[in-house]
């Protein structure tokens, strides 16, 4: 590529070129002259003016676009501007106002025909790009391209401004549906013929997960690995708004966690000033700055606090933190635009809600790893991840071990984990060998995990059984002892309900959604003990239970139930979780654990956006040596449930409960008894103590009250914690309001 001001005299062709120009001037391109200089000792002249033509609009940009091919006998080009950039230099905004872009003639054929050229006014499929491995895409966008919307014209500018978007899967009026294809996406800046940047690449990411920041550029090409010619991704082009003779506006308004990249455009001399609005609670801004010349760019953050405060920081370098911000500003300049044209800046952001934990990250200059947006997290040990979890970087605390789990209900082909270690390089696992492997360790260098989804959960939800249908399990490598080797862990697929669990080992259970049954419209993963004959648990010894933490979501308590010599593990356990933990006190040997058994069950109906889970449990009759149960909600789910109570022998006894403080306006709590006399009363809501007597059932019910409520209102440990007593006997109830993110997950 050259610009149309750049002073190159004469081009030797080793292979047939075709040119493609674009220009934002209209009046002037008969100067911009090409003069073949053939192998027979004659020449001959075009003038740009002759195949590149205005295209008017009322609604779009106009430019000046046009293709021609030079005879194959062509051994140089003369290239010829005359005055038309005497009076100009880089720092003018008309410097770029002329694209060249040259292709070998072999490759203009088929759909490349044209080149594969999308410019202002002309994408062929609207701002659709379309390409394959053998037709790479150009966005060409010349500065001072007015734009005209409404028969209001808006001058151009010298902010040429690339937005890139995933495709809109949608039928419109204008457009047929497409299908998002499973490629791999790289964009790289166009080499100027003049001056060679040492790493031209932009951005590598999946066609399901276009990262949706805007970047500078003049001319950019879109390569990916498919082999079919398809629609690829959106793009939006123009010239951005100036707030200064070199300065683009620039920014984005951000709603969720989310990590991305800003840079200065390695051939333009514009400068920006790149605004973040936040719009959530406690948000935690990292930066990383990659080395640059103090003497030549001068970078400027601005920073506004939640509490109202602001501050300015100059010239800051290497990795920096911001916690409770409301909006930062990041401005760049360059000392002497001409002297310091070849100075850039290349800054890595994230944006997340807890401190996160900093070892030693890959170069900012290592660009080799292809990973899908989202969030970054720095969790501890022991944590897990569903598949679909939103999540593009892992930086690990310590050394990690990684097991997966999967119903088989998704093709995770596409989906791989990318090592990055402290060295700069990086080396990836794909899920066919991660899938293979019992346990799989990452090298102890490793100081970042990335991760690629593709589009393998694009077409899903939460409310979608294929959403939690894979798990991945991170262990710590240094508690994998001689006696816990493989994890300890426990699979639905592994058709065993016995397991040990010891201080120094404790024990996972994970049950991805539709692990155990074969109908996938359920969406209840069950967890219970379905044997009363399980070993008893010595005295002095105790088995705590626990949810294992979701390392995207923060879980308050994880807390569930504690078992011991006094509380069995028993039959009438019943609880919803895609992954438990179990701990003990034993030290020297390892209490066995057999009956926990897992299985999906639902009646398959949507109450608004959430699915009701029925559960069914028989209590205990009088006398008998177990006196309590355990009835839990999922606190990583959508589901709700409805759990009826039944005698055995039909039981004339008390019901009292006892429950903590919740929330009405967050979660809808039923408890309906019926009476033996075959009346039944209703308590909606019930607070601090309820009382029954003379029943034949209770059924509780948990149920979506809100759905519209925001994250800020109900909160992800706006529990409800109920003691339910039969006379002797007990029921624990754990009913947990939740959600992901920017989600609301309905109760």
């Amino acid at each position: 590529m050259l610009f149309g001001s750049d002073p190159v005299a004469r081009i030797n062709i080793t292979e047939p070129l075709c040119v493609f120009l674009v220009s934002s001037d209209k009046n002037h391109l008969s100067k911009l002259t090409f003069t073949s200089s053939f192998v027979n000792g004659t020449c001959a002249t075009v003038k740009a003016s002759e195949f590149a033509h205005w295209n008017n609009s009322l609604f779009l940009n106009t430019v000046s676009y046009g293709k021609y091919c030079f005879d194959d006998a062509t051994q140089s080009v003369l290239l010829g501007r005359g005055d038309l950039y005497t009076d100009e230099n880089p720092t003018s905004v008309r410097w770029r106002d002329t694209i060249l872009l040259f292709l070998e003639k072999s490759q203009v054929k088929d759909h490349c025909k044209e080149g594969n050229i999308h410019y202002p006014n002309h994408n062929p499929d609207g701002n659709v790009v379309s390409a394959s491995a053998d037709c790479p895409a150009f966005i060409l966008i010349p500065t001072l391209t007015n734009e005209t919307v409404l028969w209001v014209s808006k001058p151009g500018t010298a902010c040429p401004l690339i937005h890139l978007f995933r495709l809109d899967t949608e039928a419109s009026s204008f457009t047929l549906k497409v299908e998002i294809p499973n490629a791999e996406v790289h964009v790289t800046t166009v080499q100027n013929g003049l001056r060679k940047i040492a790493d031209p690449t932009i951005m590598t990411f999946a066609a399901s997960n276009v990262p949706n920041w805007p970047f500078l550029r003049n001319a950019i090409m879109i390569t990916t690995n498919m082999t079919e010619w398809r629609p690829l991704l959106n793009v939006e082009q123009d010239n951005g708004d100036q707030t200064g003779p070199l300065t683009c506006a620039m920014g984005q308004e951000l709603t969720s966690y989310t990590s991305g990249q800003f840079d200065s455009d390695p051939y333009g001399v514009e400068e920006f000033r790149y605004t973040f609005n936040l719009f959530f609670p406690d948000p935690e801004m990292t930066f990383d700055i990659a080395p640059y010349d103090a003497g030549c760019v001068n970078l400027t953050f601005e920073v506004n606090y939640l509490d109202g405060t602001n501050e300015t920081k100059f010239n800051l370098t290497d990795h920096r933190v911001f916690a409770n911000v409301e909006g930062i500003v990041v401005e760049f300049h360059r000392t002497d635009p001409i002297k310091c044209a070849s100075q850039e800046v290349y800054i890595r952001y994230s944006l997340r809600d807890s401190p996160p934990v900093h070892p030693t990250e890959a170069p900012l200059s290592s660009k080799c790893i292809s990973l899908s947006p989202g969030a970054v997290i720095s969790p501890k040990l022991p944590f897990m991840l569903f598949g679909s979890d939103n999540v593009s970087h892992i930086i690990l605390r310590e050394p990690t071990c990684v097991a997966v789990d999967s119903s088989n209900l998704v093709d995770m082909s596409p989906f791989a984990l990318t090592a990055l270690f402290s060295n700069g390089s990086c080396s990836s696992i794909r899920w066919n060998d991660l899938s293979k492997a019992e346990l799989f360790c990452f090298d102890a260098t490793t100081t970042t995990v990335l991760l690629h989804r593709g589009d393998t959960f694009d077409r899903f939800n939460e409310v979608h059984n294929e959403w939690r249908s894979v798990i991945l399990m991170f262990l710590a490598k240094r508690t994998l002892n001689e006696e816990c080797q493989d994890g300890n862990i426990l699979r639905v697929s592994d058709d065993k309900d016995q397991f040990n669990v010891s201080a120094a080992c404790p024990a996972f259970v994970t049950m991805p959604n539709a692990a155990a049954n074969t109908n996938t419209d359920y969406l209840c993963p069950v967890m219970l003990f379905d044997s009363i004959e399980v070993p008893w648990i010595p005295r002095n010894v105790k088995v705590d239970m626990f949810t294992v933490p979701n390392g995207l979501v923060h879980l308050e308590d994880s807390y569930i139930m504690t078992y011991t010599a006094d509380r069995q593990p028993q039959i009438f356990d019943v609880f919803l979780r895609n992954a438990v933990m179990l701990t003990t006190n034993v030290t020297d040997t390892a209490v066995t654990l057999e009956g926990l058994a897992t299985y999906s069950i639902g009646d398959g109906t949507l109450v608004g956006s959430a699915l009701r889970c029925p559960l069914y449990a028989d209590t205990p009759s009088i006398g008998f040596a177990i006196t309590d149960s355990l009835i839990s909600s999922d606190p990583y789910g959508v589901e709700d449930f409805s759990y009826w109570l039944q005698p055995f022998g039909g039981f004339n006894g008390s019901v009292d409960f006892r429950i903590e403080s919740y929330s009405d306006l967050c979660v809808d709590l039923q408890i309906i008894c019926t009476y033996l006399n075959k009346t039944t009363t209703v308590l909606r809501n019930p607070h601090d103590s309820a009382s029954f007597t003379h029943w034949s059932q209770v059924a509780h019910a948990l149920y979506n009250v809100l759905p519209h409520k925001s994250i800020d209102y109900c909160g992800l440990n706006n529990d409800v914690h109920s003691l339910l007593t039969i006379d002797t006997i007990t029921y624990v109830v754990h009913l947990q309001a939740r959600y992901h993110k920017s989600h609301v997950y309905h109760v």
